[in-house]
């Protein structure tokens, strides 16, 4: 999608990545790519994925300090993804039936080959919450190709402020969520993207 040398000396590849390997054809799943391309070391591949609520910017801003930019130039290579319907990753034709199992069975699968061919490097993964339930899931369920693992890191809640599991929301509210298919983001609960209700 874009390539750019940004002036802190990083560089920002944006992929589109469209898997094919669901029955829903037309999921598309952005991943960005960043490193530091003056770094002297030769750069060991991260995944970084995102939890529910959000996208890449829990992981990497272009303008400020990030947790990207400082593994980028302590000698990893960033690669992050964007799940379904996410940051740059466009809503798919079944956005409001997406679940865990998709994750799971399809777009992990489809990321680590597409890391993989680009890098020929087993790589880390760090992911937390919901999305790294749906990491382990897909490594117990051999769907993650171990010997392309160099590592995992499995990080706890991605809800801090407790909006999607409160009983604030209400029912009225959670009927309306079911009703529409989504759960809509709200920036002042923490949830900077909307979650298929799934």
């Amino acid at each position: 999608m874009s390539a750019d040398l940004h002036p802190n000396g990083l560089v920002e590849d944006v992929y589109l990545l469209k898997p094919k390997n669901s029955s829903d054809q037309s999921v598309q799943l952005a991943i960005t790519r960043v490193a530091n391309e003056s770094s002297m070391t030769i750069p060991v591949p991260i995944v970084l994925l995102h939890g529910q609520f959000t996208n890449r910017s829990s992981w990497y801003s272009r303008n400020d300090e990030s947790i990207a930019k400082f593994l980028a130039d302590s000698g990893f290579e960033v690669w992050i993804p964007e799940m379904r319907g996410h940051g740059l990753s466009p809503p798919n034709e079944r956005y409001q039936r997406n679940s865990l199992v998709d994750y799971v069975e399809f777009d992990l699968p489809a990321i680590q080959a597409f890391v993989f061919e680009k890098t020929h490097k087993e790589a880390l993964w760090a992911a937390y919450g919901v999305t790294g339930l749906a990491l382990h899931q897909a490594i117990v369920g051999a769907y993650l190709k171990v010997e392309w693992l160099k590592g995992l890191i499995l990080i706890g809640l991605d809800d801090p402020k407790g909006a999607w599991r409160s009983k604030g929301l209400g029912l009225l509210s959670k009927w309306k969520d079911k009703r529409r298919g989504f759960v809509l983001a709200d920036e002042e609960l923490g949830k900077d993207e909307s979650e298929p209700y799934n």
